[in-house]
């Protein structure tokens, strides 16, 4: 499960990311 979380930490950070950038406009 600890693979899994890091792939799942990054995806979180990834969307967080692409969420920021919609906010910005």
């Amino acid at each position: 499960m600890a693979q899994q979380t890091g792939l799942y930490d990054r995806h979180l950070a990834a969307n967080a990311r692409m969420v920021d950038f919609g906010g910005w406009d």
